[in-house]
């Protein structure tokens, strides 16, 4: 997305807003330009947000269902208790962001909506692989919070290729990725996953990636869960101190010289679990405008790190709904303001979202209505949310 000035966009009303809007974006035509029309589809653990086909969402969102119980199955993590935001686009609208032959990206629930989510492409062909290894980045994400890029995409690989039996009742894991050798045949140092940034995050990445995950998993599993522990005892730019104390006789030239043994001679040993019945979660269905489009670009744009992008999006989905609570929460967010108008009449229109009450208390903090709208948060939130788990000064402390 373009970040320039030049694509703000002003309050003169709903046609001039999106006019501008689209004038700027490379994004297919809202829905009222005769663009695609939006669908959102909710479940008991998912909000989707897509323009593809209601037939297709619900093939998403049952990937979606099923690759929770999965993956924390295989974890060892308590039952999902999140709600996952996803915003489902086309294959080259996503690659746009993304690069061209990636799915998509998740992220953690430190952003403006307060939970965890992903934006996908709804038209990859295996959509439960996708669900998997997205789902993979935000449930491990509370495990290792201080993951290597290397970590986060070998895990998520190795999570990703699971085999679901006749019965539904078990699964395995851990079956190497269909092109894995051909990739690997191109020579590339592991020390070069330890000190990837951007660009050189690659097919090859990916592939060293899962094979260094899975050699440790089968072949020093004990060494590899106090890696991820000591990781989270360290900040990143020390993670490299972090493998060598844990691998302290497994230099970067040994381990070149063993994955490649491994790879051609050893054992892949895989994960076989036992899961509860994989039942198939109702979805409602509801149209969205384009409000809710524009909304959904602007969350994207925060995470693609496009605050300019991010401010334009959800300033235009509030001149055709000002109560867009999306669209709020990314404004508020990037600017770090909201008018106390807004927010009550936000809250007002959503009442029963506890997202719009803590805009509220952003808006008038340490006065007796914001203390009235912690209560009612706090009646709506998880309890472990900062307002509902700190005394109010210190939440009112911490706004200001």
């Amino acid at each position: 997305m373009p970040g320039s000035l030049a694509c703000a966009v002003m309050r003169a009303g709903v046609m001039l807003a999106i006019l501008i809007v689209a004038a700027c974006s490379v994004h297919p035509k809202l829905p009222s330009q005769g663009g695609p029309a939006w669908t959102e589809l909710k479940s008991e653990h998912v909000t989707l947000w897509t323009d593809a086909s209601p037939a297709r969402g619900q093939e998403l969102v049952r990937a979606l269902e099923r690759g929770q119980r999965i993956v924390t199955t295989v974890m060892n993590r308590p039952p999902f208790d999140k709600r996952v935001f996803v915003i489902a686009l086309g294959e080259r609208e996503v690659e746009s962001y993304t690069g061209v032959g990636y799915g998509g990206f998740a992220w953690r629930a430190d952003n403006p909506t307060a939970e965890p989510g992903m934006m996908v492409s709804a038209d990859m062909r295996d959509l439960g692989r996708l669900a998997n290894h997205e789902l993979t980045h935000i449930i491990s994400a509370d495990i290792v919070k201080n993951q290597p890029r290397w970590v986060a995409e070998g895990m998520a690989q190795y999570f990703e290729t699971v085999d679901l039996d006749s019965s539904l009742a078990s699964v395995r894991v851990g079956r190497p990725p269909h092109n894995i050798r051909l990739l690997l045949s191109q020579r590339r140092p592991v020390e070069k996953l330890f000190i990837c940034k951007g660009a050189c995050a690659d097919e090859l990445f990916y592939a060293k990636s899962w094979l260094l995950f899975a050699y440790l998993v089968n072949e020093h599993y004990d060494q590899l869960m106090s890696y991820l522990q000591r990781l989270d005892t360290l900040p990143k730019e020390r993670h490299l101190e972090a493998w060598r104390a844990t691998f302290p006789d497994l230099s970067f030239e040994q381990l070149d010289d063993r994955l490649a043994a491994w790879l051609n001679h050893g054992r892949l040993q895989f994960l076989h679990m036992a899961i509860a019945e994989l039942r198939d979660v109702p979805a409602a269905v509801r149209k969205l405008g384009d409000a809710d489009v524009l909304a959904a670009h602007s969350l994207i744009d925060v995470q693609e790190d496009d605050p300019a992008a991010a401010i334009s999006h959800a300033a235009a989905a509030l001149v055709i709904d000002r109560t867009h609570l999306l669209a709020q929460l990314v404004k508020a967010d990037v600017t770090g303001a909201i008018s106390a108008e807004d927010a009550r009449a936000t809250a007002a229109a959503h009442p029963d979202d506890w997202r719009a009450w803590r805009l509220v208390m952003r808006a008038v903090p340490g006065s007796t209505e914001a203390s009235q709208a912690q209560a009612r948060l706090c009646t709506l939130a998880p309890r472990t949310v900062a307002e509902c788990t700190a005394p109010m000064d210190a939440v009112s402390d911490a706004k200001r």
